[in-house]
């Protein structure tokens, strides 16, 4: 029985001529619409697509292995039926070869292909986790002695050094070097690597002699706060029509509840103004004490629970937020930066001796396949010529479980892409953010893309 699918399905499955994303919930048929899309692409009788163009990656093999099985399942039923259709027999004979793997296997495929261009043997192979992190341990291990040892001797920089350590272990053989390279993996799925850590350490030093909240990290503490006051002050309107309807809780409860309303009106300008202007008003503020009069009225509950939010949110919100003066903030951040640089400097010098290993040893790991790749197809934000090589190879490329990809990962599809992506997805059902996946990104194409009504509506990302 054929599957009857919706209109928007539809609309995924003939669209045509741009970069699609399909974002729907679980259970929405989302991988289904993704190979529905691929079969009818292959048994299309007036322009069949080639299943040898196809770039076809998922995030695990067994859902590779079930998605070519599927393939050739349709395939070999389509050629039953249609014995004289030749196109169809060559993709069959062709499905054996085709590009339907994980991510990584991708990767390690162009890094084979193209090994002479990094510096890596021919015979270069992937190992695992079992392999690899022994060698990375060691590694490691033997800058932490250098760095000890150059640091108990007074070097300045490595009492820097000595300073990170004592954040992160109480004592240095207390897993500080998986600690460390638990770091350096980390790193490793984001554009710039460890690097990172340098530009941030930048950024902290800039901010240092700003205003809090003109600085990235308290501009988002400064948008929490006026939507929160916000929230609180409708709570307070809606509160405050209640007391006014009976004279004895407009006594009781109306100045109090004024005060805390002018303070939240206070906040919300001063906050406009900067940290310390906000900080200054919160710390000049004294609560109203309500009357001691007794109530019996049926709202009570309601206006009391409404004044303990707001007041616990004073209390264990606010306080805290605007506690440290500017001086301590712009000092912490200072030092902070330190450890980033210090970080970095640690980072970068295990990542050389670790790769000259790994050669030495004839091996990468799987964050290498990713970061090679990108060396091999993105150089200063721009496609490569090898990237516009190897794009010519694919007319379509399909990916399943993007909310899943990372940084590193979209930078190598967006290079080898030429508006024939075709993305599927649900951000809430991103699983692997301990890989580094960042669903942010599948949410900046959602928001990004026009809504594709259409198959007409082709020709514009969508």
């Amino acid at each position: 029985m054929s599957v009857k699918w919706t209109p928007a399905q539809l609309c995924a499955i003939e669209s045509r001529g741009c970069d699609l994303l399909v974002s729907a919930a679980a259970g929405s048929g989302k991988t289904a619409v993704l190979t529905e899309r691929l079969i009818r692409r292959l048994c299309d009788r007036d322009e069949p697509a080639d299943i040898s163009r196809m770039l076809i990656v998922t995030f695990t093999k067994a859902a590779a292995t079930e998605l070519r099985e599927k393939i050739g399942r349709v395939i070999t039923r389509a050629c039953e039926e249609n014995p004289g259709n030749k196109a169809l027999a060559r993709q069959k004979r062709k499905l054996p070869g085709a590009i339907i793997s994980t991510i990584d296997s991708f990767c390690f495929r162009v890094i084979k292909e193209n090994f002479s261009a990094l510096g890596v043997g021919p015979g270069v192979r992937i190992a695992d986790d079992s392999e690899v992190v022994p060698v990375a341990l060691a590694v490691m291990d033997r800058i932490i002695e250098r760095r000890y040892g150059t640091a108990e001797s007074g070097a300045e920089t490595d009492t820097d050094f000595r300073r990170l350590c004592d954040l992160l272990v109480s004592d240095r053989d207390d897993g500080l070097g998986a600690r460390l390279y638990g770091f350096y993996v980390k790193v490793q799925k984001f554009i710039g690597r460890e690097g990172i850590f340098l530009s941030s350490a930048d950024e902290l030093e800039r901010a240092s002699s700003c205003d809090y909240f003109s600085t990235p990290w308290g501009a988002e503490s400064r948008r929490t706060l006026i939507s929160s006051l916000d929230f609180y002050r409708a709570e307070y309107e809606n509160a405050l029509g209640l007391v006014r309807q009976e004279e004895e809780l407009q006594k009781k409860f109306e100045s109090s509840m004024l005060a805390d309303l002018e303070l939240m009106d206070g906040l919300r300008l001063a906050a406009g103004k900067g940290y310390s202007a906000a900080a200054g008003l919160l710390s000049s503020f004294s609560a109203v004490r309500i009357g001691r009069n007794a109530v019996d009225s049926p709202v009570l509950g309601r206006i009391q629970s409404v004044r303990e939010d707001f007041s616990s949110y004073r209390k264990n919100t606010l306080a805290p937020l605007f506690a440290p003066s500017r001086e301590a903030i712009s000092r912490s951040m200072t030092e902070s930066a330190c450890i980033m640089r210090t970080l970095y400097s640690v980072l970068a010098e295990f990542s050389a001796e670790f790769s000259a290993e790994k050669r030495r040893r004839g091996f990468i790991d799987y964050a290498d396949a990713e970061s090679l790749t990108l060396d091999l197809l993105v150089r200063d934000g721009e496609p490569t010529e090898l990237a516009a090589r190897i794009s010519q190879d694919f007319d379509e490329i399909y990916i399943d479980e993007y909310q899943d990809i990372n940084p590193v990962q979209d930078a190598i599809f967006s290079a080898l892409a030429r508006g024939n992506r075709f993305m599927v997805g649900d951000i809430k059902q991103s699983i692997y953010r301990f890989r580094g996946a960042e669903p942010d990104i599948f949410s900046d194409y959602r928001s990004r893309f026009p809504k594709l009504s259409d198959p007409k509506d082709a020709g514009s990302e969508g």
